[in-house]
């Protein structure tokens, strides 16, 4: 029988890092609570009940609209979980892996009078009170035209970049006041640490103590 060379051994850990996102992917993340449930969505969704946004994108691609002060960029996944009071987890998704649909997409906005990020796209997941969703529009303003220089897409981003934010999840039917989740966004991240799935760490430590019984076994021969 052929030893199990350690290096080898490390190659095969090096591996599991396949399982981070791709290079040229980027993820923005917002995080934040529910500020407002509308009047026809029940009691599942609460006010404080907190959120997480991911939204993955291409980060090589072009515009595929652009203008001098706006150019608008597409989408290759959006997933908003709600850890809600009535309901649990709740999870909306879209995908388009390809980024090729326009209506799953962000833009950025460089004019005279305001930086804006917006960030929208429809969504598929649970009803509530017998209302579906339809889509969420998130829009992270800055009135003093400090965020962004040009219309590039922006990787320098925290809450701190922006001084004004519209975040609106909507659902059929939609009436102001009625048919959203707003909320209010205490934190926007690009490129968050991932956390390795429980999976991962049980493949982790198979290979820490093969790699042990290997070594262990060479000194003893």
């Amino acid at each position: 029988m052929h030893a199990i060379r350690f290096p080898a051994l490390l190659g095969a850990i090096a591996l599991l890092g396949l399982a981070a996102p791709l290079a040229a992917q980027t993820t923005y993340r917002v995080t934040g609570t529910v500020s407002v449930v509308g009047s026809n969505l029940g009691t599942s969704v609460a006010f404080g009940d907190s959120f997480q946004m991911d939204m993955v994108f291409d980060e090589t691609q072009s515009p595929w609209s652009s203008s001098g002060t706006l150019a608008l960029y597409k989408l290759q996944f959006s997933t908003l979980v709600i850890e809600s009071t009535g309901a649990g987890t709740l999870t909306w998704s879209r995908e388009d892996p390809a980024g090729d649909n326009i209506n799953h997409g962000f833009s950025v906005e460089n004019s005279a009078s305001r930086d804006a990020l917006t960030l929208n796209g429809y969504f598929t997941g649970p009803a509530l009170n017998g209302k579906a969703v339809s889509g969420y529009v998130f829009t992270f303003i800055d009135t003093t035209k400090a965020a962004f220089a040009g219309t590039a897409i922006p990787f320098d981003l925290t809450t701190g970049t922006f001084n004004s934010q519209l975040l609106d999840l909507r659902f059929d039917g939609f009436v102001p006041g009625q048919d959203i989740i707003n909320f209010t966004a205490t934190s926007f991240q690009v490129n968050p640490s991932a956390v390795p799935e429980p999976s991962t760490y049980a493949t982790l430590a198979g290979l820490a103590m093969l790699g042990f019984v290997v070594i262990t076994r060479r000194r003893r021969s």
